[in-house]
């Protein structure tokens, strides 16, 4: 599902009662607050769905394919989404119930 299925997908399931512009002003809104607080060293927690957060990933040595010379990999910040419980349980459950 890409942005603009998930307005339309909001829009249907809302009967349409807010305008599709709107909901990509809120959609893109969503994302700078989401972006911001990440950028801060913070964490967005949306009971239900899951927690946006950062972790620290350490430096490391990899490999250059082409020379096979090792290449220092610096630590670094990365985002990183954690499903909440209940979301993995819903999905598990409709995984069983198609199979």
């Amino acid at each position: 599902m890409n942005k603009r299925e998930l307005i339309d997908g909001l829009s249907e399931a809302l009967g349409g009662s807010i305008s599709k512009a709107d909901l990509k002003n809120v959609l893109d809104a969503f994302q700078l607050v989401v972006t911001q607080e990440l950028v801060e060293g913070g964490a967005v927690q949306l009971q239900g769905l899951g927690v946006f957060e950062t972790r620290e990933q350490a430096a490391t040595t990899a490999r250059n394919l082409h020379t096979n010379e090792p290449v220092q990999v610096p630590a670094r910040t990365v985002p990183k989404f954690r499903v909440s419980n209940v979301l993995k349980t819903k999905i598990r459950e409709s995984a069983r119930a198609l199979a």
